[in-house]
């Protein structure tokens, strides 16, 4: 396919290596086979070291809910609205000497409405974060004389447990949105936003998000997503999955998150209630394993393990603990081929549906 990564500093753009590759190809199969009814609960991969395994998976993850154009956001009208819904709210591309900055996204609840004949006023019960990501964009998405955030806004439903910024809850923002008409069609919308702001929680990965962050600076380019849809040269790893913090989202797109080990959150929490959106979890290394493999939250989705046979720190523990929960379901036998994919070398694999 052409992937290709390399540190900030070189030059040389390097093509990432069929090991790599596969575990993007790997977590691609497994949404498609999701999509298309195959519910497999339990995936266990033996490998020697699972350093970069969760950010390959991440990236296929990322690209297969783009392509496939799962969107929980839907479109709302400005007076459908009611008090107590959950609501996103996105606005125009702000350009800057041919940049754009990401537009803030809000997404809270609405606790009051006011009326007059030009607009809407919400309050809602959260003040906005704000996004410091530049891109290189085209601007497809803002009509010509409406680039202005204030006039160009649209208004989304979103499902319970998208991010809310819950550090800044309570300071309360008004909005004033007025009634303007939009001439912009779903299409020339669609590609930008449809990747900064696709509201598709699917992945979360529990580990050592130190070295999954260091691989996430790396640059990286998909021919497919940066040079033909959205026209970029490049982006960053971390990026180009999505990725976010489970605990502290601030991204405009809710995709793929990670957290540390000793972050799972604890029940009836509004974390757990945000990890419960997503059907993909990997357990990244032996101590996820140890520690994560029995939480009751993950008993209803796909958990991938990553057993790190190569290390001796928790082996035997991560094995058993994983095993113990992955026999109450059904072994799937020849996982590799009905999954149409192959291990690379050195890697062993195993699923229960």
């Amino acid at each position: 396919m052409g992937y290709q990564v390399k540190n900030a500093g070189d030059q040389e753009w390097l093509e990432l290596g069929a090991w790599f590759y596969s575990f993007f190809e790997l977590a691609e199969k497994l949404y498609q086979a999701k999509k298309f009814g195959h519910y497999y609960k339990r995936i266990l991969i033996a490998l020697p070291k699972s350093d970069l395994v969760s950010p390959a998976l991440a990236l296929g993850f990322s690209r297969a809910a783009y392509k496939f154009g799962d969107e929980l956001a839907k479109n709302l009208e400005l007076g459908d609205v009611k008090v107590g819904d959950l609501i996103q709210i996105r606005s125009a591309w702000i350009e800057q000497h041919g940049l754009a900055t990401i537009p803030n996204t809000v997404v809270g609840n609405v606790v009051s409405i006011t009326e007059t004949p030009e607009s809407r006023n919400f309050e809602l019960s959260f003040v906005a974060g704000k996004a410091n990501t530049q891109r290189a964009i085209r601007s497809l998405d803002s009509p010509i004389g409406e680039k202005n955030p204030e006039k160009h806004i649209r208004i989304y439903d979103v499902p319970k447990g998208t991010p809310r910024r819950e550090e800044l809850a309570g300071k309360g923002v008004l909005l004033e949105i007025r009634k303007i008409p939009l001439p912009v069609s779903l299409s020339q919308k669609q590609t930008w936003e449809r990747w900064e702001h696709q509201i598709c929680p699917t992945f979360a990965v529990f580990g050592q998000t130190t070295s999954m962050k260091e691989c996430g600076l790396l640059e990286f380019r998909d021919p497919e997503i940066h040079g033909g849809i959205l026209t970029l040269e490049k982006d960053s790893i971390y990026n180009a999955a999505r990725l976010d913090t489970l605990t502290n989202d601030k991204k405009a797109h809710f995709v793929n998150v990670i957290e540390q080990i000793s972050s799972f959150p604890i029940r009836n929490t509004p974390t757990a209630e945000t990890l419960g959106q997503f059907p993909f979890v990997c357990l990244d290394g032996n101590a996820a394993l140890v520690n994560l493999a029995d939480e009751i939250i993950l008993r209803d989705k796909l958990v991938i393990g990553l057993w790190e046979t190569g290390s001796q720190a928790n082996q035997e523990a991560a094995l058993s603990t994983f095993l113990e929960t992955a026999t109450r379901f059904k072994q799937v036998t020849k996982l590799e081929e009905q999954l149409n994919w192959k291990p690379p070398s050195g890697v062993q694999c195993w699923g229960w549906s």
